[in-house]
């Protein structure tokens, strides 16, 4: 069987690509069967063989779509638009021996190919005041496409399949529950983290908070239980941070919480670093982490 993946993550999310190299690790250690996992690049993404590999990716391909300008691509385009289908797409994908997509939010069927369609959360239905009535309405008709498209829908822990069922029911035998997994190799704490620890002039022991500058990751919520701990009991902890600094529905967020961390006497503790750490320095560091 050959199972194709699209790219999951980008600048502002870095960790989907984390969570491709933990699946791929994950099926190729499990599978009964030896299963061919791809990465596929739609529509002229960048993505080199070299780094597909690094995920554990036996393989790339691209596709890129029929110009709409063509007739073969306007009739694709009809039967995407009509009946929710990409004849095109799955053309291609049938040509290279791909059995299975694997992609977020697919919105249309691929004749003769099986579709895996991975919904994130359904943070817009608890967090409602974090959008606008039309990104909601928006999100939950782009869920409802993808529902009907797709052979399952898979959901990363039961809550959010739980809230799928209760959104959309008539879809929910097709939900599917897939919890993340870790990849860390034994080895890794046998190797000295400092080394890593000095090229970022880390501390020896720190939290690790990796998640990018959203509002609904709360980071507000830790620093205010640091000022707490600081001034009840003198304890300084520190606090390394990578994650994305900026949320387009609060641009100013990462502005306001850095400005309380300063008010908070809260600035040695926090060390932001803007670069992207890869996943290795981070496994090493976190010897020292807590």
């Amino acid at each position: 069987m050959r199972v194709a993946f699209q790219m999951l993550g980008d600048r502002q999310w870095a960790a989907g690509e984390n969570y491709l190299h933990n699946l791929f690790h994950a099926v190729h250690e499990s599978a009964t069967d030896k299963a061919q996992l791809c990465l596929v690049s739609f529509n002229g993404r960048q993505i080199h063989e070299e780094f597909a590999r690094s995920l554990g990716a036996d393989g790339l391909i691209s596709y890129q779509a029929l110009s709409p300008c063509t007739p073969a691509g306007a009739i694709n385009g009809a039967f995407k638009r009509l009946l929710l289908t990409d004849r095109a797409g799955g053309k291609f994908l049938e040509q290279n021996g791909v059995d299975v997509l694997f992609g977020r939010t697919l919105l249309h069927k691929y004749p003769r190919v099986g579709t895996l369609s991975w919904l994130p959360d359904l943070q817009h239905i608890h967090f409602p005041d974090l959008f606008t009535a039309e990104e909601r309405a928006l999100r939950n008709e782009t869920y409802r496409q993808s529902a009907i498209s797709s052979s399952r829908v898979i959901l990363p822990c039961r809550a959010a399949g739980d809230d799928f069922k209760k959104l959309m029911p008539e879809y929910g035998g097709k939900v599917r529950t897939t919890h993340p997994v870790a990849d860390i190799p034994a080895t890794i704490y046998n190797k000295d983290p400092h080394a890593i620890l000095d090229i970022y002039h880390l501390p020896e022991k720190f939290i690790y908070l990796p998640n990018q500058f959203w509002q609904h990751k709360n980071h507000e919520t830790l620093f205010e239980a640091l000022a707490i701990l600081k001034r009840r009991q003198g304890l300084e902890v520190p606090v390394v941070c990578t994650g994305y600094p900026g949320d387009y529905r609060k641009a100013g967020y990462f502005a306001s919480l850095c400005e309380k961390i300063s008010q908070w006497n809260l600035r040695e503790q926090f060390i932001y670093s803007c670069d992207s750490v890869s996943a290795f320095s981070i496994r090493r560091c976190l010897k020292g982490g807590e």
